[in-house]
């Protein structure tokens, strides 16, 4: 039997390795510390929620092992981890997630408050566009021209949709606006004198020249 203090840490690491987290368990039982991050590494590595549940039970530090996680495009432990106060909101771990094109794990790390702006280039590049769609949507800036030629370039439509679709958005809304005016424009005719009215739709007809 297992006894407070008789060299339980240094089977952690063969028992991180192991098929199952049984062992784990009866080691951190017996006092076995869980805090070294090459424990939580190994249990991403392996993509074992079951043992990386376990050693967070016990101390150890989500945040050692959550740039593995998202380089793993494991969004089960990313989510675990989060839950155990992992920070998704480092600088870098936007740019990380992008390339897989995983939705729901951008979506975690953008909604944890990671710079949106740092994926778009990385997304561009991959092109990742269900990711692309998301930083457009989040307010990333996506005015530069170059990004839609290397899109086209790169032959990436999903990229291109997203972008195109932002300037669409942007060009909407002048329309609705101008829109706006002319209804506002028609509705003060309708209480002019009739003398007045044809001077309104002049303005009308000129106004809707410069859309």
């Amino acid at each position: 039997m297992l006894e407070k203090g008789r060299d339980t840490s240094d089977a952690i690491a063969d028992a991180v390795d192991s098929p199952g987290e049984d062992i784990v368990g009866v080691l951190l039982n017996h006092y076995a510390d869980a805090t070294p991050d090459r424990y939580i590494k190994k249990a991403v590595e392996r993509k074992s929620v079951p043992i990386a549940t376990l050693l967070l039970a016990k101390g150890a530090d989500a945040n050692n092992g959550v740039l593995l996680a998202i380089q793993k495009n494991d969004l089960d432990m990313v989510t675990l981890l989060k839950s155990n106060n992992g920070d998704l909101s480092r600088a870098g771990y936007l740019a990380a997630s992008v390339g897989f094109d995983n939705f729901p794990l951008s979506t975690l790390i953008v909604d944890a408050g990671c710079p949106v702006q740092e994926g778009v280039d990385p997304a561009v590049t991959a092109g990742a566009g269900k990711v692309m769609g998301l930083l457009v949507d989040k307010g990333a800036d996506v005015k530069n021209v170059d990004l839609i030629v290397r899109a086209v370039n790169g032959a990436f439509p999903g990229v291109v949709e997203a972008l195109l679709r932002e300037r669409m958005r942007s060009q909407g809304t002048y329309r609705s606006r101008h829109r706006w005016e002319l209804d506002a424009r028609r509705r003060n005719a309708e209480r002019l004198p009739n003398g007045q009215i044809a001077v309104r739709r002049r303005s009308e007809h000129a106004l809707q020249s410069r859309r």
